[in-house]
């Protein structure tokens, strides 16, 4: 009883310090693990691939930066909403992605 009572306090003290007001552990999560849709990621990878070949038009270009701000959106919300848990738990970044079993090269790797 004293024991959950001091854990709630302790997360509570955790909350304030981070600026963390509100936003449950489960919405943090769900940021986390929210996947970018698949036809973005084979839209943007094959027009990078044609860049390489040849100048995009204009068209071409613009849908490939918008598709590249939509992933780096993404993961600057996944970063962001890690950060916040590991924060709110009073972990290091390194500490919570070994938690939650998040490779830092595949997050890494999913900001190209």
């Amino acid at each position: 009883m004293i024991k959950a009572q001091v854990k709630r306090i302790v997360r509570a003290i955790y909350a304030f310090r981070c600026g963390y007001y509100g936003q449950p552990e489960a919405s943090l999560l769900q940021t986390i693990n929210a996947p970018l849709a698949p036809e973005a990621r084979t839209k943007r990878d094959a027009l990078l691939a044609e860049q390489a070949r040849r100048e995009l038009t204009g068209e071409e270009q613009a849908t490939l930066t918008d598709l590249i701000d939509a992933v780096e959106m993404a993961n600057a919300a996944r970063w962001q909403a890690l950060a916040a848990l590991a924060c709110l738990r009073g972990l290091s970044l390194a500490e919570i992605t070994r938690d939650l079993e998040i490779p830092l090269l595949r997050m890494e790797k999913s900001i190209l």
